[in-house]
């Protein structure tokens, strides 16, 4: 799961004088969240193809952005493959976040061991949600300082 906080010690002297100029500054901070958000939900769907993680692309279509929600002394918003899929890999409804968590962290076969085949079943991980996080970084910050900016000298 992507994940974007902007903590009020991140851009001290912006939320300072947005505060002075804005009586809305909570409202502007969670906009710019929102913003980055949507910078993480393209890149996380970019690195979903490049890290080759697409077989039916349920996976690549349900990853959406929550909402920016307040927390102890800021903003978060996450972003994660969201909601329930069936097709020909699962009969039962499976969570796609469960899949997606599969495909990022990977698998071992809990098996004892001796079973050579059965030790060979485990895969590693594709990890595209750390990858889209990294490569997403300073777009994410440009965008964020761009809203603020914004609204401070509009």
């Amino acid at each position: 799961m992507g994940r974007i906080n902007c903590l009020n010690g991140s851009f001290d002297s912006l939320i300072a004088d947005l505060r002075k100029k804005s009586a809305s500054a909570p409202e502007t901070i969670r906009k710019a969240v929102d913003k980055a958000g949507d910078v993480l939900v393209e890149e996380t769907t970019k690195s979903i193809v490049k890290e080759s993680v697409v077989d039916t692309g349920a996976l690549l279509q349900s990853v959406k952005k929550g909402k920016a929600q307040a927390t102890g002394g800021g903003y978060k918003i996450e972003v994660w493959p969201q909601g329930m899929r069936r097709d020909k890999h699962h009969r039962k409804a499976a969570r796609n976040e469960t899949i997606g968590f599969v495909n990022e962290h990977g698998r071992k076969w809990s098996g004892t061991g001796k079973n050579k085949t059965a030790a060979k079943n485990g895969y590693k991980g594709r990890p595209f949600m750390a990858n889209a996080a990294k490569a997403a970084e300073e777009r994410v910050g440009d965008v964020m300082l761009d809203v603020l900016e914004r609204d401070l000298n509009g």
